[in-house]
């Protein structure tokens, strides 16, 4: 059996003077080999939501302790996903076969409030079979004139830290030598 999977995370803040209802729509199109047809090991999955900025980290490694993929897979707190920030729309859908599936998500946005769009592509295949869930994952919001780019809270990549360590460790020399 091979299972891959992907996900991302996208901050936005929205910007408009009045409330707002937000509707993101996401598109999934796979094809399935015949070999891989009918059953529920061979499968395409999409997940999507709309969570709150608060509380939450990116991390690139998936298996580290900081759940960073949680809000996608989760709503409520449990075994692997121990928190979660406030999920404010989500959903997740299966293709067994070759198709389309639609998932829409709303919620309601508040002047200058910032949110995360997050979202996770899984194609899972077993016992010779293929499945092909490449370049057809399509998202969009119903209207997205008033949302502009938000950071999205990231903990470094370990070559990061290195550099950062290292570069404490120049200044640190360099502050000794000025005092002397």
């Amino acid at each position: 059996m091979v299972d891959a999977t992907i996900w991302a995370v996208q901050g936005y803040r929205y910007t408009g003077s009045t409330p707002f209802a937000l509707t993101l729509t996401v598109t999934l199109d796979s094809q399935f080999s015949e070999d891989a047809g009918g059953g529920t090991q061979n499968h395409s999955m999409v997940a999507v939501s709309l969570f709150d900025t608060g509380g939450y980290v990116f991390d690139y490694d998936q298996n580290a302790a900081s759940n960073s993929q949680c809000p996608m897979i989760a709503t409520v707190p449990r075994w692997g996903c121990a928190t979660l920030p406030d999920i404010f729309a989500r959903d997740q859908q299966f293709l067994y076969d070759t198709g389309t599936l639609t998932i829409s998500i709303s919620t309601v946005l508040d002047p200058g409030q910032t949110f995360y769009v997050g979202s996770m592509l899984d194609a899972n295949v077993c016992c010779g079979g293929v499945v092909d869930s490449s370049q057809t994952l399509r998202m969009r919001f119903n209207d997205a004139t008033l949302l502009e780019s938000y950071p999205v809270a990231v903990v470094p990549e370990p070559h990061t830290w290195a550099m950062m360590l290292g570069g404490l460790a120049l200044l640190g020399a360099s502050l000794r030598r000025q005092r002397r």
